[in-house]
């Protein structure tokens, strides 16, 4: 009950990512059936079969202003954030859960993520928890986490593109004095991820078969842009921080803009 009554899950989304509403659905009452209430927000009706309208708002709007106007009408106090296309794949270890609400609540927590990346030093506690230093971008992102409703109100900024905002995230809970922590394993919301640049991660539609789930017409990532993608994952966790700025210095000179270079633009 103390999920339940204190707790929103936002499933932040947009119509042409309907084909993935009803998988993710499926899954959040397989994996997790006391969830507490859930919210899709999009810009628009469903342009794919969906059968759970009852819990569709719609905000004809860029994704910031919808994510802002969706927690500006939850009733609870915190909110679940989560993406359309992060599909639960294992049980949702909801005791452990409940424990480490009733910590966010008792020390007045304004964010937990649970998601490992980036990794960070601080020592852990008895849950499982680290404390946040907010000293490096991304500390702070838009994976699956918990939010205290006002704190997230703090550091959303209309009108302002969603990606960009994620990079700024732990700047702001920095200049507002937020008291973040991350979870770093799986078995609080263990998920898979579907979908990369608008196209399903083959990993994801393999995920989707074997699980026997809707499958859409949505394009497939190529086996080159999967390695391409797994050989920027290893060098992101593994490369010297010197090396890597390097590599991205070189990266910049022939066109390529990263969002990271968003962090103190605003």
């Amino acid at each position: 009950m103390i999920l339940d009554e204190n707790i929103t899950i936002i499933i932040l989304s947009c119509a042409k990512f309907s084909d993935l509403w009803d998988n993710n659905v499926s899954l959040l009452k397989k994996f997790w059936p006391n969830h507490p209430k859930y919210q899709i927000i999009s810009d628009g009706e469903a342009l794919y079969p969906f059968r759970s309208r009852e819990h569709l708002k719609i905000f004809n709007s860029e994704p910031s202003n919808r994510l802002i106007a969706a927690i500006d009408e939850v009733t609870t106090k915190y909110v679940f954030l989560t993406f359309d296309d992060y599909f639960l794949k294992k049980s949702v270890d909801e005791k452990h859960l409940i424990q480490i609400f009733e910590f966010i609540i008792k020390n007045d927590v304004d964010y937990c993520r649970f998601f490992k990346k980036p990794k960070i030093k601080t020592k852990i506690n008895e849950l499982g928890l680290k404390k946040l230093p907010l000293q490096n971008v991304y500390e702070v992102n838009m994976y699956p986490g918990l939010w205290k409703v006002d704190s997230l109100k703090k550091v959303l900024v209309p009108n302002e593109d969603i990606w960009k905002t994620e990079v700024r995230l732990t700047k702001r809970a920095r200049e507002n004095g937020l008291f973040c922590f991350a979870y770093l394993k799986e078995n609080i919301f263990p998920f898979e991820d579907i979908v990369r640049k608008g196209k399903y991660l083959r990993s994801g539609l393999k995920f989707i078969k074997k699980n026997d789930l809707y499958i859409s017409d949505r394009e497939v990532r190529t086996y080159g842009e999967d390695f391409k993608l797994f050989i920027q994952t290893l060098a992101s966790d593994y490369l010297p921080k010197g090396i890597a700025n390097l590599v991205k210095k070189w990266q910049r000179k022939k066109g390529k803009v990263f969002y990271s270079d968003f962090e103190n633009s605003d």
